[in-house]
């Protein structure tokens, strides 16, 4: 039931700045960290609830994307998508200060 909150959740934010036709200066970074900590979270308790033989079973490609097929490996892949555009920590910044109005951080000379 979580995991259906979450997606509708990221389902309701897109929708959001698609009918805005713009984007806030955060809304890319907010989406993008939260579908790829939702990504990591759900392969994870599909390894978790598929138990060891989803740790060594390795089936064809479903998809020509990044879905392997085998949960194990789309876990694995899962942290690649906290990394392209900034990592994780990055975003939290650019959130902070674009859509926040935060001050940035102190520069470390």
């Amino acid at each position: 039931a979580q995991f259906d909150i979450e997606i509708t959740g990221l389902r309701g934010m897109c929708r959001r700045i698609v009918e805005h036709g713009a984007a806030g200066p955060a809304d890319a970074s907010i989406v993008k960290l939260y579908y790829s900590e939702l990504l990591q979270r759900l392969t994870d308790f599909a390894v978790e609830i598929g138990g060891p033989e989803a740790h060594t079973a390795v089936a064809k490609p479903m998809s020509s994307g990044w879905e392997s097929g085998s949960w194990v490996l789309d876990f694995v892949g899962s942290w690649e998508w906290t990394i392209p555009g900034g990592a994780s920590e990055i975003q939290r910044t650019i959130i902070a200060e674009r859509g926040l109005g935060l001050p940035r951080e102190p520069s470390v000379a």
